[in-house]
Order: C-alpha cells, then structure tokens, then sequence
C-alpha cells in the first residue's frame, strides 16, 4: 500500500473565517471539501511543502504558524498521514488554480460541507483550534 505524507492549512482571515476548497469536477472525489495544500516531496520539509502547494493552488504567499493536529487516513489504495497547520496570508491575490471553487468559512459553517474523508476528521480540532485563538 503506498503511504503519502500530505500537509494541509487551515489559513485564517481577520474576521476569524477559515479559506476552504471544493475539488475540481476532474480531480478524485470530486466536488468534496477539502483544506487546502497537498503532498509532501522528497527531501522537502511540511512548512515549505505547504508554502509551495498555497503558492501553487492558490497563488497565495503563507506564513506557516503553527500545527493544529495530524491523523492517518487509510484507504483501499492508499495511507495519508496528514499534517493540519494554522497559517495566514502575507501576499498574493487569491486564485481558483486547481480547485472547482474556494469560499472564506465560519467556524460554524464547517460542520456543513461535504469534506473529504480524511479532512472530516480533524473538523472537531480545526473548530476547536479556532475558538481558543479568537
């Protein structure tokens, strides 16, 4: 089974809304939610991995703060190991790169959108990250 180191950012704005991206029609499991990043390369670290994949997907320039959680997700062809960071954004004007769309997300408008399996698991943590750091 192929194991995949991936990081994602859970970049806040000053109102306190969290950037969130529906996957392209294209992509595997489409349409569904996701935080945004992607797959770590070899020999790269999780902070500048997630700066490259930001810059990439969304043309935007991070500040990698701070991690939030990591889980494993496992399945049939594949296991995840996936990092979940606190960022914000320094520079850039946002893009639509690669996803179907991006929206700026309350904290309790989270709970309400079609995540991917292995970000469904981390919303609780992502929340609660959020309210003690208001």
């Amino acid at each position: 089974m192929k194991k995949i180191d991936v990081v994602a950012a859970v970049i806040s704005d000053n109102q306190n809304k969290i950037l969130c991206a529906q996957k392209a029609a294209h992509d595997k499991d489409p349409f569904r939610w996701e935080f945004p990043g992607g797959k770590v390369e070899e020999n790269e670290s999780y902070t500048l991995a997630l700066k490259r994949e930001i810059k990439e997907e969304l043309n935007l320039a991070i500040e990698v703060r701070s991690l939030i959680t990591e889980t494993v997700h496992i399945s049939e062809q594949r296991t995840i190991f996936l990092k979940v960071f606190s960022a914000n954004v320094i520079s850039g004007q946002l893009s639509e790169n690669v996803h179907s769309q991006v929206k700026w997300l309350g904290i309790d408008e989270l709970n309400d959108m079609d995540w991917l399996d292995a970000d469904k698991k981390i919303i609780g943590e992502v929340i609660e990250y959020q309210n003690g750091n208001k």
